[in-house]
């Protein structure tokens, strides 16, 4: 948080210091250089799989959520020790060296640094997850997020559990306690999450917050809401429902009705900075000052006191 706190850069996830904490998910992107595409035949995707399941094991990574797109790839992960850099800088620096040497080309193959955007809450890691899934429905790849063969999504699709270096669990779990109730909640986010036009992450940084305003105003999210509320949300904090409102309002630059209590600010501010808003973006969009903000980060809450992480 200090990090974030010190920046002055637009958005966290632009960064090139990432958030590296043990207990924190995050939403991952990297994407091919100019017009190239990452992936040409079936056997460069098994490669891709192949090493993401290595540093996986090897670096004690929960991989949630994927998808391989030809020219980028999303990735959700949990981290389970402060190691997320040399990770990343394995999977994608060797992917790279063996692209260059099987297609005999020269320069870069990804098109700078990986994207980091860090999901401190459990809707909007729901949301990301989603997003995800849905990116080859987005793309016109396929009609059914299930059937594309180079995502995790059909993981989440099952209801018996499948041996994998893969980790639905985490997210479905805020959805259910009861597994099979967990899936077919998770099938209905999905299928109503087909017919929303969302935008591409990649180009607008934005674009997840909006599909998440979307996405929490289907029926069957209102239910699913409840139960965040029974179990995974510090309503003593700030009710979710009450904080999606305030989301949806400031990245919408409406007026915002700041919180009344200390805690609920002070929680409001570190979700913001934790999807990339600086201190002076945070000072604008709530009509406060930037000292104000800077003292309710004096004593910042512990990340695993309220996101449900742990």
């Amino acid at each position: 948080m200090e990090l974030i706190e010190e920046s002055e850069l637009k958005r966290f996830f632009r960064a090139r210091m990432k958030l590296n904490s043990a207990g924190i998910i995050s939403h991952l992107t990297q994407r091919a250089a100019g017009t190239d595409i990452l992936f040409h035949e079936n056997d460069d995707y098994l490669e891709f799989l192949g090493r993401m399941k290595d540093v996986s094991e090897n670096y004690k990574l929960e991989i949630l959520s994927f998808v391989c797109m030809p020219n980028h790839v999303h990735i959700q992960v949990r981290q389970n020790e402060n190691n997320l850099p040399d990770a990343m800088r394995e999977l994608f620096s060797r992917f790279a060296r063996r692209q260059n040497s099987k297609y005999q080309r020269k320069g870069h193959l990804f098109g700078g640094p990986y994207r980091q955007a860090v999901c401190f809450d459990p809707v909007y890691a729901l949301s990301v997850s989603l997003y995800i899934h849905l990116n080859p429905v987005r793309a016109k790849l396929i009609k059914d997020p299930r059937k594309y063969r180079w995502s995790s999504c059909s993981l989440y699709c099952q209801i018996d559990e499948v041996e994998s270096f893969l980790h639905p669990k985490h997210i479905l779990d805020y959805l259910s306690e009861d597994g099979t109730k967990a899936v077919q909640r998770y099938k209905k986010l999905l299928l109503e999450g087909v017919k929303i036009k969302a935008d591409d992450v990649l180009e607008d940084q934005e674009a997840i917050h909006r599909f998440e305003g979307q996405i929490s105003e289907l029926p069957v999210f209102k239910s699913i809401i409840r139960f965040f509320m029974k179990t995974k949300i510090n309503k003593e904090i700030i009710p979710e429902h009450d904080f999606i409102d305030l989301m949806h309002a400031l990245v919408e630059k409406r007026p915002v009705q700041l919180p009344k209590d200390r805690a609920a600010c002070k929680y409001l501010v570190e979700q913001l900075l934790s999807r990339g808003y600086t201190r002076t973006d945070i000072a604008k969009r709530l009509s406060i000052s930037r000292k104000t903000v800077y003292n309710l980060m004096k004593n910042p809450l512990p990340i695993s006191g309220h996101t449900g992480f742990g």
